[in-house]
């Protein structure tokens, strides 16, 4: 994390213009200053517009509401599996209480290998999408 301070460049928009202004104010001596130095929003109101941008987003933006769906079923059929794993096991094989929580560990190793699977696939899905676009990338080729 450290290293991210030293070799990321910086990308905040008001704090590459704040920089800026500091160096022309250096070298000329005259007063410049950004947008964002002038009236700073007040704790209050940043707050408010932190808070009620995610409500704003899910209620204006299709392309969220569909994947808080798709997310939503998701996270149901997972709650579904993982709160009546142990019945099945016990009620319909017979199984003891303590055998019956080994099947968690078959679900643990099923989602990592899902999840290790899922990564590279995304990799080559985007190294193939970079080369058909002669290298240059866009982020949406890491959701394709």
């Amino acid at each position: 994390m450290i290293c991210t301070f030293v070799i990321f460049p910086e990308t905040h928009a008001g704090t590459i213009l704040r920089r800026k202004a500091n160096a022309l104010r250096k070298q000329t001596g005259h007063r410049y200053h950004t947008e964002h130095d002038k009236g700073n929003q007040a704790l209050s109101s940043r707050f408010a517009i932190s808070l009620t941008r995610p409500c704003r987003l899910l209620l204006t933006e299709p392309i969220i509401q569909l994947m808080s769906v798709l997310l939503a079923y998701n996270f149901g059929i997972l709650y579904i599996v993982l709160s009546t794993f142990v019945s099945l096991w016990t009620e319909r094989f017979s199984q003891s209480l303590g055998d019956s929580g080994f099947h968690y560990i078959a679900l643990a190793i099923g989602y990592t290998i899902g999840a290790q699977a899922g990564a590279r696939i995304t990799d080559r899905i985007w190294a193939h999408l970079k080369a058909r676009a002669d290298g240059r990338t866009q982020p949406e080729y890491r959701v394709s």
